[in-house]
């Protein structure tokens, strides 16, 4: 009996990592880690990879931005916006070898700013939040090709240049509504 419930605890497993877009790898490295952690980052070393599958689309970075939000104990919630640019290390351990349609972008000089100017509160945020969301907004370039219905997103992130990249999301299925 115990062995399967355990086989039936393991196809359970397997059936739930196989449908999500975030891969257990990630969770895991993920779990000790703490807006103090992000507080301790370098802005100028922080990157993120995306792939935009059909690889034709590209991101714009002028109008793709990292967020941060923040709910305070007391008083309303905070955003912080950090923009975003073209990152001039478009290689090294957050892009694979083999496909060049990655784009790689970074911090930009005002989000490298607003970051340094964050981390302090950062580094005591559990003495005045309750809890911190961080979310990544993206704006292609060009929109979608015609007649795509779905997109695969993957995306990478890496605090430090000798850090090895954490996969955020691989190949998630995004619907693409087409407007004329």
């Amino acid at each position: 009996m115990r062995r399967c419930l355990r086989l039936a605890g393991l196809a359970a497993t397997a059936l739930l990592v196989g449908c999500m877009s975030v891969p257990l790898a990630t969770m895991w490295q993920l779990r000790s880690f703490t807006a103090e952690d992000l507080a301790a980052v370098d802005p100028a070393q922080l990157r993120v990879a995306v792939l935009i599958e059909p690889g034709s689309s590209r991101l714009d970075p002028a109008h793709s931005k990292l967020t941060l939000a923040l709910d305070p104990k007391t008083g309303a919630p905070e955003t912080h916006v950090f923009g975003l640019r073209v990152s001039p290390i478009q290689g090294g351990p957050i892009l694979p070898a083999d496909n060049p349609a990655w784009q790689v972008l970074e911090l930009d000089a005002g989000g490298q700013a607003e970051m340094r100017a964050l981390q302090p509160r950062l580094a005591k945020i559990r003495e005045h939040y309750t809890g911190a969301t961080l979310d990544v907004k993206f704006k292609l370039a060009d929109g979608m090709p015609k007649g795509i219905d779905e997109a695969r997103f993957s995306v990478r992130v890496q605090l430090a240049d000798d850090q090895q990249p954490l996969v955020l999301f691989d190949r998630a299925r995004v619907p693409v509504e087409q407007v004329d």
